[in-house]
């Protein structure tokens, strides 16, 4: 699924843990505070409304906090590309979810 300003439980979840774990804990809040209130409501028929992994979200952020986690996903491709400088499956994820955020409009 690609619309503009909505994203999977997925990547907010991998988002928030990773600003976890480098200490930005107000971004990391404002990741939270979408996965509570922003979760868009699920067609009728959908056989598992109850489960958060197939969930969606409106994203909301100013232009700068998406600078953040790109940066922050950017940092983390490069950080996972091999001593040979070949891609690694981790640089790979990572570099997908910098892509992903690219193309949230704030």
């Amino acid at each position: 699924m690609i619309v503009e300003n909505v994203l999977d439980y997925g990547t907010l979840i991998t988002t928030y843990n990773e600003l976890i774990k480098i200490g930005h804990l107000e971004l990391a809040e404002r990741i939270q505070s979408i996965l509570e209130t922003e979760e868009l409501p699920k067609p009728l028929k959908h056989n598992k409304k109850d489960d958060k992994h197939t969930s969606y979200y409106l994203i909301d952020l100013t232009e700068n906090e998406i600078e953040i986690i790109q940066d922050l996903f950017l940092e983390l491709e490069v950080s996972n590309v091999s001593v040979e400088g070949q891609t690694t499956s981790l640089a790979s994820l990572y570099g997908n979810y910098a892509d992903i955020w690219r193309n949230i409009n704030s």
